[in-house]
């Protein structure tokens, strides 16, 4: 066995003279490294928002609504319709209460419109009741000009376009069961 040899503690370097009493030791631990080498700090993400309730959701769904039907209704009662020009045809005019159609008449004049444009009689009232605005264009005494415009504009839109020799073919099936004035 060899004889252990004791260690003898750190003694910084010291010059002779004693013009420094101790040197700088390195800090205890583990060795620092420099900033770029470090790992990243993980940092949390941020916690989610709070959870609206339900009362909340139902709340905003109504208010919604709410929104939605008072636009809906300003829009709808924006203000009457400018009455027609003399050089505009009225699209629409009062139709009278009871109508001149006869049961036959009315089926007639419905499959004739409906031979002219299938669009034209998608709405059968709606068809009825363009034909007899026509038929007080005639009863007033308006001209054929005035009267066959009328109609293009009356007929057109919705699900049917009515040119002009549509219009005569209308003029001609209202005029079958209107009577003049």
């Amino acid at each position: 066995m060899q004889p252990q040899q004791q260690q003898q503690p750190y003694q910084p370097f010291q010059p002779q003279g004693g013009q420094w009493q101790h040197a700088q030791t390195m800090p205890v631990g583990a060795p620092q490294q420099p900033a770029y080498m470090q790992q990243p700090t993980m940092v949390a993400p941020p916690p989610p928002p709070p959870k609206k309730s339900v009362v909340w959701k139902v709340l905003g769904g109504i208010a919604a609504g709410v929104v939605a039907f008072l636009v809906v209704g300003w829009l709808l009662a924006s203000g009457p319709e400018p009455a027609p020009t003399p050089d505009t045809p009225a699209v629409e005019q009062l139709v009278p209460e009871k109508s001149d159609l006869t049961a036959g008449q009315r089926a007639v004049y419905l499959a004739t419109m409906g031979s002219i444009d299938q669009g034209l009689v998608v709405n059968e009232a709606r068809a009825v009741r363009r034909g007899e605005n026509t038929c007080l264009d005639i009863q007033q005494g308006k001209s054929e000009a005035q009267v066959l415009t009328n109609i293009e504009a009356r007929f057109s839109g919705g699900n049917a376009t009515v040119n002009s020799e549509g219009a005569a073919l209308i003029l001609e099936a209202v005029k079958v069961w209107c009577r003049p004035a």
